[in-house]
């Protein structure tokens, strides 16, 4: 989608996103969606995971969720390997879990 610009497309690539149910994860989920990714979904909160993937699949593309607990390695372990069997190998990580905006912690009173 970007030959003259020299970026690399994502149309097809999968893409795994942490936080994906959080403010900043959704804004991303969505701008990979439009960009056609196929997109594998983490986060702890699985309401909010759906909610995201939803918002994902109304733009066409292929969404999987997975509620993983990043603070535990086994919970990570354990969903990585469901992902390959499931889905396949990622190509692309957005690392966004536990990414909070707002000022600096010490910027803060």
């Amino acid at each position: 989608m970007y030959p003259q610009s020299g970026l690399k497309s994502i149309d097809g690539e999968l893409c795994l996103i942490t936080g994906a149910g959080g403010v900043l994860g959704r804004l991303f989920v969505l701008e990979f969606a439009k960009e056609g990714a196929h997109l594998v979904l983490w986060d702890c909160d699985t309401a909010a995971n759906e909610r995201t993937a939803q918002l994902a699949r109304e733009l066409g593309v292929e969404v999987r969720t997975y509620t993983v607990d990043l603070s535990k390695r086994q919970s990570i372990y354990d969903a990585a390997e469901r992902v390959r069997a499931e889905v396949g190998d990622v190509s692309i990580l957005v690392n966004n879990a536990g990414v909070t905006p707002g000022p600096k912690l010490i910027q803060t009173n």
